[in-house]
């Protein structure tokens, strides 16, 4: 019967091989979910951070946009006020040859009362 007790012995050892085996596997699955989990944390914080990046350069847009439409109001003021400004030089010259002219033809009146005398 020595047989019997070798034959137990190789049993444990497979057990025991087994059993190594088994929790060696049972360590793998847990740092592949481990990793797996770490993974997707990684993900979302890229996705958070690519979403926050996509939230600036639209807050930018709108800012930049905000400045061009100020900007183009201020350029149209700019240009109503030279509009107005060449309006009253044009008045103002009217106003300046009319005067020359009045002057010019009160002088010629004058003379000729003078002359008249």
């Amino acid at each position: 019967m020595p047989d019997s007790g070798h034959t137990s012995h190789a049993k444990k050892d497979q057990k025991r091989v087994h059993e190594q085996q088994c929790l060696t596997r049972d360590t793998s699955v847990k740092q592949r979910q481990d990793w797996k989990s770490e993974h997707q944390q990684q993900c979302l914080t890229q996705d958070i951070s690519l979403k926050h990046g996509q939230d600036r350069k639209t807050e930018n847009q709108q800012h930049c946009l905000t400045q061009d439409t100020s900007l183009k109001h201020q350029q149209d003021q700019k240009r109503d006020h030279q509009q107005q400004c060449l309006t009253q030089d044009t008045s103002l010259k009217q106003w300046t040859d009319w005067k020359r002219e009045h002057q010019r033809q009160c002088l010629s009146h004058d003379t000729s009362i003078k002359q008249q005398e």
